[in-house]
């Protein structure tokens, strides 16, 4: 539940405030949540993977944090609200 009000959160700011987004339509929607679900398993999996090889849960999520982030934020950028 929290992944998806943090979801909904999101694509409204990003939409409005990040990319300006005037487009309308349920697909700019449905593909910002795919981006957010890719990130979400790379992010898990890159966790798990980490702590396999030894590396200590903060350590792991700082390395993680920031490739997710840029991850997300391009996948945004030029796939959810792409201007056409």
């Amino acid at each position: 539940l929290s992944w998806v009000v943090a979801c909904t959160f999101s694509y409204a700011v990003n939409k409005r405030w990040v990319f300006h987004h005037k487009a309308s339509g349920a697909m700019p929607a449905v593909r910002f949540v795919l981006v957010n679900f890719v990130g979400l398993l790379f992010g898990l999996g890159a966790l798990e993977l980490l702590s396999r090889f030894g590396f200590g849960r903060f350590i792991a999520y700082a390395a993680t944090l920031p490739v997710i982030s840029l991850g997300n934020y391009f996948g945004y950028r030029l796939w959810s609200f792409k201007d056409k």
